[in-house]
């Protein structure tokens, strides 16, 4: 019984030679066009990627060296009257894309007010059904602007706010808590930082958190360097001398 085997496939070609001329557009463009794009192909080739990326790279190549032919081609053999016949057998599709505006904070995609670019897909079979977004309209992309130019006209206010204030508390330096001491100049307890933001307020009249305050410790009569956080951008830094406090 004989054995049936499969013939072997014919290999197809992919770059057919081209002759040096035949090209209307520039003189000798085909045979540039065939050392560009053959090469370009055997390079991908020999990197492992499949023969459909192959092939993409290819027109990729096609495209740089004849701009003006490629443009002029259909989507996927290249115009005949052009004098080239390299037919592309593949092209990545483009993913259509449209921008919203999140309603919500959605996970791994954005907070609520967000500007997102997705797939139409995506928007049409998850986000608006459920309320989740919304199309980036004109007078919708105009009211995020205003917000947008409020919110920074706010941060750029508290700001100017905690520089002025920590070039009061430079120039004011020191500020002096008197404790009761006992011997070696050792003071009973501890200056706390409730103690010293109303040594500043008295001075200054402003109110600040304890939270931003950073004190040492402090349990002997003499002068520590002190700093309070005004703004993520902006530190304050000033001297709490700590004195006896005179027996009556």
């Amino acid at each position: 019984v004989g054995i049936r085997t499969r013939p072997t496939p014919r290999r197809r070609t992919f770059l057919p030679p081209f002759e040096a001329g035949t090209c209307s557009q520039a003189p000798n463009l085909s045979l540039a066009l065939h050392s560009r794009c053959r090469s370009a192909f055997q390079a991908c080739r020999s990197a492992g990627r499949s023969r459909r990326m192959a092939s993409i790279r290819v027109y990729e190549g096609f495209r740089a060296v004849a701009p003006g032919v490629a443009a002029s081609t259909s989507s996927r053999t290249l115009n005949r009257s052009s004098g080239a016949t390299f037919r592309v057998l593949a092209q990545k599709k483009v993913k259509k894309t449209r921008q919203v505006v999140l309603k919500q904070d959605v996970s791994k995609l954005g907070k609520k007010g967000e500007l997102v670019n997705v797939l139409n897909g995506f928007y049409r079979n998850h986000l608006l059904p459920k309320g989740m977004a919304e199309i980036a309209s004109e007078s919708i992309l105009e009211q995020i602007r205003i917000q947008q130019e409020n919110e920074l006209a706010a941060k750029e206010a508290l700001k100017k706010e905690a520089r002025a204030m920590a070039t009061a508390l430079a120039t004011i330096g020191k500020f002096t808590i008197k404790k009761k001491v006992g011997e070696k100049g050792q003071i009973f307890g501890s200056v706390t930082q409730q103690e010293v933001l109303e040594a500043i307020k008295s001075q200054t009249g402003r109110d600040l958190e304890k939270k931003d305050l950073v004190l040492p410790d402090i349990k002997q009569v003499g002068t520590y360097n002190c700093e309070i956080k005004l703004h993520p951008e902006v530190t304050g830094t000033f001297k709490v001398v700590v004195e006896k406090l005179p027996q009556a």
